[in-house]
């Protein structure tokens, strides 16, 4: 509806001088699942405005703000929860799969393929968050995870 109603257009349009706040700002919004899709729209219109690479930057830069955010509450709280699961579960096999190499090689990897899909973003910070990735490579990880998926977007609606 709001990539069909000009609101999203009108909008960007409007903005003049933020364009590079409403790109970070953008991206910001990217990373939860109740404002993925009008921030997909706003980056999409956004690219039309100005070259792909700096609307995937910028929004990449506030992609990692965000996914920061809730790292920082999802990482301490989670895991601990999850740990306190495991030692309740009454199968040992829960318990080996969570502590095996697979699953640490396994859960980051996803969580890194869900940070760069338009999906959004809660799952694969807790998927980071659980693996126990140091902050400085989780930013990283979200940075370049998230550039590549907002460049595939804004590059794949701009072929057309």
């Amino acid at each position: 509806y709001l990539g069909r109603s000009g609101l999203i257009t009108a909008l960007v349009n409007h903005i003049g001088p933020g364009i590079y706040l409403t790109s970070f700002l953008a991206g910001l919004f990217f990373t939860s699942m109740f404002t993925t899709a009008p921030a997909i729209l706003v980056l999409i219109k956004l690219a039309s405005l100005m070259p792909w690479w700096q609307v995937s930057l910028l929004g990449a830069c506030g992609a990692v703000v965000g996914n920061a955010l809730m790292y920082s509450f999802i990482k301490d709280d989670l895991v601990g929860d999850i740990e306190y699961l495991v030692h309740l579960a009454p199968h040992k096999r829960l318990t080996t799969m969570v502590h095996s190499r697979l699953f640490h090689w396994l859960t980051p990897f996803l969580g890194m393929l869900l940070i760069a899909s338009p999906l959004p973003d809660e799952f694969g910070v807790a998927m980071l968050g659980i693996s126990r990735l140091r902050p400085i490579y989780f930013l990283c990880v979200s940075f370049i995870f998230n550039f590549i998926g907002i460049l595939l977007i804004v590059w794949a609606t701009s072929l057309h």
